[in-house]
């Protein structure tokens, strides 16, 4: 694959709409960080995944504040990541900048280049190599390849995916969408925990007859 078919869009109608994790933000209206990883495996691994792909490979924060990538899923696709608060010193070949609008923004560095007035970046919104000013920036993380090859799923992953995609298919859902479905590990921890609350309920009720 070439240069120019590893550049992505988040807004891609393709993906726009696909939501973060269990989030209700889309890729379309939040998933620059997640677009731009797209654009980092690819400097420095050669590895292609869209911004579909990558959303599904990764993991993000749940609840209210969900929809944030989890920076140590990263090791899924074979990066790692470094998050700093401070403009960087010098630039880096698939680094992501934190630029400082309305709502933060990120972009991806496309080559090495020591400090200058701007710098050229991969900007997930527009879906193009742009410059970009140095004094937008706010933030950076390091992004760097692991040189390991990304894990094999395990057969139980694979017969979840399986799952997953025959309920994308065919439209089945449990009242959300289909990636609401959880995992036999996530149910066993959820049912360890709802008999970890019976459990204190009941010794609760035995201490108080007591009394």
């Amino acid at each position: 694959m070439n240069d120019s078919q590893a550049i992505f869009s988040q807004r891609d109608k393709r993906w726009s709409r696909q939501k973060l994790g269990n989030s209700v933000l889309t890729i379309g209206d939040y998933g620059c960080t997640n677009t731009a990883l797209c654009r980092s495996l690819f400097l420095l691994t050669g590895r292609v995944m869209t911004p579909s792909e990558m959303e599904n490979t990764l993991i993000f924060t749940k609840g209210n504040d969900g929809g944030k990538i989890i920076w140590d899923s990263l090791k899924k696709v074979g990066l790692s990541a470094a998050r700093h608060y401070t403009k960087p010193k010098n630039f880096k070949k698939g680094m992501l900048l934190e630029l400082d609008y309305a709502i933060n923004h990120w972009v991806c560095v496309e080559e090495d280049i020591t400090n200058n007035i701007t710098v050229r970046v991969m900007d997930p919104w527009v879906g193009q190599i742009i410059d970009k000013p140095i004094h937008d920036i706010c933030g950076f993380t390091d992004i760097l390849a692991t040189n390991l090859p990304a894990p094999q799923p395990t057969i139980e992953q694979l017969k979840f995916k399986s799952q997953f995609d025959y309920a994308i298919q065919h439209e089945i859902t449990n009242g959300n969408n289909p990636k609401d479905f959880t995992t036999r590990e996530e149910t066993a921890v959820m049912i360890a925990r709802a008999m970890q609350k019976i459990m204190e309920w009941a010794d609760d009720k035995i201490q108080k007859s007591k009394n």
